[in-house]
């Protein structure tokens, strides 16, 4: 397992899990993406395969050109970045972390070359994105260099969305998250969903947040869920007392985390939600396959 002394010091949160916060909510990417690289981060890669297969199939479905996507939890535009722009996660690492090029910029001049080395990259999806974070400084960052085309700051477990951010749900054909179930939940995901005109979902959750209950309330509104089997990696504990905590977690919700976290790794499975109608008129598991 990788180990780093300084994320070792960090206490755990409610769930059991690393507490990170001080890093998802900086000025600009370079804490979290430093944090996360010792850790070896890497859903977003394999979710964004995932997700580019079920637009693909639902901008088909819908006769559309272009989707309009909320990304939950978007933090300074990882998904955005992988879903719209020809780049990869590795490269994005590379970027900020250990890149003398960056490493002694302000904040502003980094987002001004951001900006710029964005907009040179290939562009493979012209889809709209939208981000949901609670991270204010994070998700502006993400839509300053044109990684998401607007953002919503706010926690909705909490608190509820103004005029101007139902405006920019109304129109979602697609809501996805990597890893955020479980810190946003069912008020979330149901305020989302019952603003938007019949939203697909798709949630990689991590094994130790049960995603039953918000299946249940989403059925309230016509939505049937499928959960598929692979087990996707999301990266590697922070610390032994974090690995603990998550299969002691687990074990106690009757999850054996034999051959999966004990090896060192937090894993997640895909949960997609779609009202009943389209379910059982466009199967998805061959096309997942294939992504």
């Amino acid at each position: 397992m990788s180990t780093n002394t300084e994320l070792s010091n960090f206490a755990l949160d409610r769930t059991g899990k690393v507490e990170l916060s001080s890093v998802y909510d900086q000025p600009d990417p370079r804490a979290y993406f430093a944090a996360l690289g010792t850790m070896d981060y890497v859903i977003p890669q394999r979710a964004s395969n995932t997700f580019a297969a079920i637009a693909s199939v639902l901008r088909a479905d819908r006769g559309l050109q272009q989707l309009s996507v909320l990304d939950i939890g978007c933090s300074y535009g990882v998904n955005g970045a992988l879903l719209r722009k020809c780049i990869t996660l590795p490269e994005l690492f590379t970027r900020y972390v250990d890149n003398r090029e960056v490493a002694g910029l302000s904040t502003s001049e980094l987002a001004d070359l951001d900006r710029e080395f964005f907009e040179e990259l290939e562009v493979v999806s012209r889809d709209r994105i939208v981000g949901l974070d609670s991270a204010k400084s994070a998700a502006e960052y993400a839509t300053s260099v044109g990684l998401i085309d607007a953002h919503i700051a706010r926690d909705l477990e909490c608190e509820s969305l103004n005029a101007r951010e139902r405006d920019l749900v109304a129109p979602v054909d697609l809501i996805v998250s990597t890893g955020c179930v479980g810190y946003v939940g069912r008020r979330t995901l149901t305020a989302l969903c019952d603003q938007a005109d019949l939203p697909w979902m798709a949630h990689y959750v991590l094994r130790m947040f049960p995603y039953e209950p918000i299946a249940a309330e989403l059925a309230h509104r016509g939505y049937v869920t499928e959960r598929f089997t692979e087990l996707v990696p999301q990266r590697r504990f922070a610390s032994p007392e974090e690995q603990r905590a998550v299969t002691s977690s687990l074990r106690e919700q009757g999850v054996d985390p034999t051959g999966v976290e004990d090896t060192g790794w937090l894993f997640a499975q895909l949960y997609v939600s779609r009202p009943s109608a389209d379910a059982l008129r466009i199967p998805l598991a061959g096309v997942l396959e294939q992504a």
